[in-house]
């Protein structure tokens, strides 16, 4: 590569957009928290992660899943040793 051939990586993709849309599907949902697509389906049938049925069509609120997984943070444990 010479200095004048600035070569650009593949672009990075961006979570949903959260103001341009108003719900998410699973998939968007399952992008923007790092997890497979399945993982959310399993979270929705085990009623763990909030979620708003439209027909038969499941969506999800951003602000209810921003808000679900700042819920889901466990602080860690620090052990004390004995001397």
């Amino acid at each position: 590569m010479t200095d004048g051939d600035h070569r650009l990586s593949a672009p990075v993709e961006s979570p949903p957009d959260i103001a341009g849309r108003g719900l998410w599907t699973s998939a968007e949902t399952a992008e923007w928290l790092m997890v497979p697509e399945r993982m959310v389906r399993r979270l929705v049938a085990e009623r763990r992660i909030p979620y708003v049925k439209v027909g038969r069509y499941v969506r999800f609120r951003p602000q209810d899943v921003m808000e679900w997984r700042d819920g889901q943070v466990h602080p860690a444990v620090v052990s004390r040793r004995r001397a």
